[in-house]
């Protein structure tokens, strides 16, 4: 028969961080995060990007929060999709191009590591 080895502590820690670190981004909604850069396809806002900033499950809308002017808007999940070409400076991007999104959801960590690699790369 199969023996339980429990976790040691550490271990069981380090996996709760984990748990805790990925759950900052939950839901997944229609193949989408929270924090994600995404595009709006709805009338009055299409070709705007901005951050997703919560999902409101008792209308289902997402909240995004606008690039252009750091406005929240609320539209329906077929009317956001995600933004997976984007180029900065550096790498191709026209003059209106960013190396990162700082929004309401953006991640300290992953902000500072984006940064520093951008520092390095110029």
């Amino acid at each position: 028969h199969d023996q339980y080895t429990p976790l040691p502590a550490r271990a069981m820690e380090g996996s709760q961080a984990k748990d805790k670190a990925l759950a900052q981004w939950d839901p997944t909604v229609a193949g989408l995060h929270l924090g994600q850069l995404v595009e709006i396809q709805a009338a009055g806002h299409e070709g705007e990007q901005g951050q997703l900033v919560s999902w409101l499950p008792d209308v289902g809308l997402f909240q995004v929060a606008l690039l252009s002017s750091g406005e929240h808007v609320q539209v329906e999940p077929r009317d956001v999709q995600s933004v997976e070409m984007c180029k900065g400076p550096g790498t191709g991007g026209g003059p209106e191009s960013f190396d990162v999104v700082v929004g309401p959801r953006t991640d300290r960590n992953a902000l500072g590591e984006v940064l520093s690699s951008s520092l390095r790369e110029r």
